[in-house]
């Protein structure tokens, strides 16, 4: 019997420990060893925009499998949508949940998003097509309760994982399906976090990581 490809490999071992986990479990040590001082991040809020995207870097185990999932720049873990409401600033993105519980697409405040105690690192980036209407797809799809897909499966759309939600809303709002590239590994498809900020039609606005 042939091996699967690392990267399959690492995709099952990810697909199990997302459908045991739940936030608090994972971060709970990391938690208790981060220092108070951390603060949080000064960041001015014009920076940000409806329809941009962000990446981040998570805390814990989970997130350093799927960083793997990034073959040419594996800086990033998760990734969402950045929106604007009311004067605050919200994170359209969506995460597992636990075993009895599917995971949905939340709304964060950006603040928890970007939290210290949740993410060693984070980019914004933009894209050339129109904010409006990325926004307006994001919206769309939060109104539907989009579930996780523990499956990673991009042929369904009634479930997503967080980078395919990001890819889905970018093919929609430019027309094009083949917006963003994505990598194939032993005849598998998937989007990884790379695929997007590395593409043509991407560019960085700010980035910050713990380690600089």
């Amino acid at each position: 019997m042939k091996k699967l490809a690392p990267i399959l490999t690492v995709m099952l071992i990810g697909c199990f420990f997302v459908y045991l986990y739940t936030t608090d479990k994972i971060l709970a040590d990391t938690r208790s060893k981060i220092p108070a001082a951390s603060g949080r991040h000064n960041i001015s809020d014009s920076l940000f925009r409806s329809g941009d995207l962000i990446f981040r870097d998570g805390r814990g185990v989970i997130s350093s499998a799927f960083r793997l999932f990034s073959l040419k720049s594996p800086l990033y873990s998760h990734a969402g949508i950045v929106h604007r409401e009311n004067g605050e600033i919200y994170i359209y993105h969506i995460i597992g949940g636990e075993s009895n519980s599917p995971g949905k697409m939340k709304k964060e405040l950006l603040t928890g998003f970007i939290d210290p105690l949740q993410a060693n690192a984070f980019a914004v980036y933009r894209v050339n097509i129109s904010p409006v209407l990325i926004d307006s797809f994001a919206t769309d799809y939060y109104s539907k309760n989009i579930e996780f897909d523990k499956k990673f499966d991009l042929k369904s759309n009634d479930k997503m994982y967080c980078t395919e939600l990001v890819y889905r809303i970018l093919q929609q709002a430019s027309g094009d399906k083949n917006f963003i590239p994505l990598t194939e590994i032993s005849g598998v498809q998937y989007v990884a976090c790379d695929n997007i900020y590395l593409s043509s039609n991407s560019k960085l606005i700010y980035s910050y990581s713990s380690n600089n």
